[in-house]
């Protein structure tokens, strides 16, 4: 398998167990998100976003095994590289056009397994995270960038980031990212 085909492997395998596990989601938005929220969504990922940034929404379901968070941010395009290369993004990325981002969406609610009480419970989150999480909305194609590692916690748990680029501002760019990690037992 390529590079592409991993990546979407990852990010469809980690929506169905999220979607056949449920979820307990929490967001903070703006000012709002302090440095402990962000170390708490993506301990492995220090963050510290360079001058002018902002952070523009944060979302964490901490629900194990599985626990994901999404982080979107503005990030001065001067800064945009720096910014990236702290995650241990590589120069090497994938053009996702908007319609492989919408795919992945539709995908996700197809394969909803819970019972209809369930997924009736939580549409008011899945709509403010469509409203907030808002990837793939736009015309313009994005760059998808994906890094994985070993857990922090323990080295048997399993952490994937995805960061999709939005750089068709000229002032800042759009930065979205997805940290998924699969928390695995250490045998005994």
């Amino acid at each position: 398998m390529n590079v592409k085909q991993w990546a979407l492997f990852l990010i469809v395998g980690a929506w169905l167990l999220t979607t056949v596990i449920g979820c307990s989601r929490g967001y903070t938005t703006g000012s709002a998100i302090t440095a402990a929220d962000l170390t708490k969504a993506l301990p492995e990922f220090p963050i510290t976003l360079p001058p002018g940034g902002t952070n523009l929404y944060l979302e964490h379901d901490s629900h194990p095994p599985l626990v994901n968070s999404w982080l979107k941010a503005a990030v001065p395009c001067s800064s945009l590289t720096n910014f990236l290369c702290s995650f241990g993004f590589l120069d090497e990325f994938i053009v996702a056009p908007p319609q492989m981002i919408r795919s992945q969406r539709a995908l996700q609610l197809a394969t909803d397994t819970r019972s209809p009480a369930s997924w009736i419970g939580t549409l008011p989150m899945k709509a403010h995270h469509a409203a907030e999480w808002d990837v793939g909305n736009g015309t313009n194609s994005l760059r998808l960038y994906f890094v994985a590692r070993p857990g922090m916690s323990s080295t048997n748990d399993r952490v994937v980031l995805f960061g999709y680029v939005d750089g068709a501002a000229t002032n800042n760019a759009t930065v979205y990212l997805e940290y998924h990690c699969l928390q695995i037992p250490v045998p005994r």
